[in-house]
């Protein structure tokens, strides 16, 4: 199904448009608890939600999440919210607790599945890394964890069956539905045998069931663009993928060659250009994107974070301000607005969307987005369906002057986690990275008004009704022209 074809209405109307309750968020509950009690020592990051919020997948380095975990290496953990269980799934298939290691990950809609990354021997099809070698070189692997099986599997390979050499892959989105991983290399995996290592950065999206192979920024001959790419994002039926490049070579002009948000869609083989002015042409200063975008549920949407004066009309603030696209008719919606509509007077960072697209969560450092204004950067959340804005992270104060919260939005929309730094000088918890998170109630909408659905005896009843309308209608024009004709001062 097409783009166009998809959510055939926007999502204010789709939603209904009477409210009869604002957007509330719950006090932030820590995610990150140690085994013992109390607060985890952190840091954490990097929180992924599963579908319903049952599950949150993060990243720490913390020794007091399980027990018998090693101080100083970054592992992957998953926690069951509803039981309060912590998982390390960073592990090798073994199951030796001296094999962790593991970086950023995604959870299945289950929980049982977890895709990570880590720089640590988890599978033996990983090659060692070399004895004396350079020491910039510390690879990056793509694994696959099976709680329920306690296997893991290599999954970022090249066409061959082969770890990606040097540098490795780094992961960098996952569709469970259709067992995709995307992920980017510093060489060309499709050249046979494999470039050991080139330039520029290549992206690539794998099937780890069939094994299946594809490069995401190709040329529409086929072969390797010549410009970096990176930051790719995947619908979640896999068709489509958004990526940043200043590339010139894959189809859409790019005569700034700044870098750009592109969509790649799988099924028509085509890449075209998402970042364009509201008034066409090109930018007058060059459009700048922080991070990737993310997919609603449905591949509508596009949450992003990005600077220009250019994308909606009316411009907007010269810094980061978070936006929706909506792909269906490429326009952009600023979203980092104030409860009235006013401009936001700080940068926001790291927007996510719902699966619906209804609700969107970023970091802000804006004051005035609230009716009562805030005294530090937060957490918000928004409902494009009703305006209504909430400070989420309210609760926990003032965070580290240098920090911007990681976020994860629950695909139904019923919660969002967030990564904290607490202030170095505040008591207890002074320094520590954790992860929290809330739970969402928006407003309950009334659907649509239903449009009549006639009956066939009663669609034909009308049909002929119509009819003799239209004939009754000509025969008196008729009956007037012959007056007007005979009579010509009567009318």
């Amino acid at each position: 199904m097409s783009l166009s074809m998809r959510g055939t209405c926007a999502v204010l109307l789709c939603l209904g448009s009477t409210a009869v309750a604002a957007l509330q968020a719950t006090v932030p509950q820590r995610e990150t608890v140690s085994y013992l009690g109390g607060p985890s020592e952190g840091p954490c990051g990097l929180p992924q939600l599963s579908a319903t919020a049952r599950y949150l997948v993060f990243t720490c380095i913390a020794r007091d999440l399980v027990p018998g975990q090693f101080a100083g290496t970054y592992n992957t953990y998953r926690r069951d919210r509803s039981t309060g269980i912590v998982t390390r799934v960073s592990i090798d298939s073994q199951n030796r607790p001296e094999s962790g290691g593991g970086d950023r990950g995604f959870v299945s809609a289950d929980g049982n599945q977890v895709v990570f990354s880590s720089s640590t021997r988890l599978h033996p099809d990983v090659p060692p890394r070399p004895i004396g070698g350079p020491a910039d070189v510390f690879p990056s692997h793509v694994f696959l964890r099976d709680l329920a099986a306690s296997t893991t599997q290599l999954i970022a390979r090249d066409p061959r069956g082969a770890a990606p050499p040097r540098y490795g892959a780094r992961l960098l989105d996952v569709a469970f539905a259709r067992s995709l991983v995307a992920f980017d290399a510093s060489t060309d995996l499709m050249a046979d045998p494999p470039l050991p290592f080139s330039q520029p950065n290549q992206l690539y999206l794998r099937n780890w069931q069939s094994g299946s192979l594809e490069r995401i920024n190709v040329r529409p001959d086929g072969g390797a663009s010549a410009f970096d790419a990176y930051a790719p994002s995947i619908s979640p039926d896999g068709r489509y993928i958004a990526f940043l490049s200043g590339a010139s070579d894959l189809g859409p002009a790019n005569p700034t060659g700044d870098s750009q948000l592109l969509l790649r869609d799988r099924q028509n083989q085509t890449t075209q250009r998402i970042s364009v002015p509201y008034h066409g042409g090109e930018f007058a200063r060059a459009y700048y994107q922080w991070g990737s975008a993310q997919f609603s549920g449905d591949g509508r949407y596009l949450a992003i974070t990005a600077d220009s004066e250019e994308l909606v009309p009316g411009g907007a603030p010269d810094f980061l301000d978070a936006y929706v696209v909506d792909l269906a008719t490429r326009r952009f919606e600023l979203i980092s607005t104030g409860h009235a509509g006013q401009a936001p007077d700080n940068a926001s960072f790291n927007s996510v969307v719902s699966g619906n697209g209804r609700y969107v969560a970023f970091y802000s450092r804006a004051r005035n987005l609230t009716a009562t204004p805030q005294p530090y950067p937060a957490v918000y959340v928004k409902d494009r369906a009703t305006g209504d804005i909430v400070n989420v992270s309210a609760a926990l104060g003032e965070p580290h002057q240098y920090h911007v919260s990681d976020i994860s939005l629950s695909e139904d929309g019923s919660a969002v986690a967030f990564s904290w730094r607490h202030r170095a000088d505040e008591p207890l918890l002074g320094g520590r990275w954790l992860i929290y998170s809330a739970r969402l109630s928006g407003a309950p909408l009334a659907p649509p008004m239903p449009v009549p659905v006639l009956g066939p005896r009663a669609a034909g009843m009308l049909g002929i009704g119509i009819v003799m309308l239209g004939l009754y209608a000509l025969r008196r024009r008729a009956t007037r022209r012959r007056v007007a004709s005979r009579y010509p001062r009567a009318l």
